[in-house]
């Protein structure tokens, strides 16, 4: 699996499905997969998902107003 592209609409590629006999193979697969991104690639993945979950906040204009009591 590699990681995402700039301006790539999803947080991760599709990617082929795997079968596991169990469900520490799965595991150990997805921690080799994981390991394999290079430290910027996770942070661009990182960085399109909190855009996805926050996407509803982040259009909205900011008040940028400091309010003293």
């Amino acid at each position: 699996m590699k990681g995402i592209k700039p301006g790539s609409q999803t947080a991760y590629q599709k990617h082929n499905l795997k079968a596991f006999s169990s469900n520490e193979d799965a595991n150990e697969a997805f921690a080799k997969e994981m390991a394999a991104l290079s430290p910027t690639e996770h942070l661009q993945n990182v960085n399109a998902l909190i855009r996805k979950l926050f996407a509803d906040e982040l259009s909205r204009p900011m008040n940028k107003k400091i309010r003293f009591r």
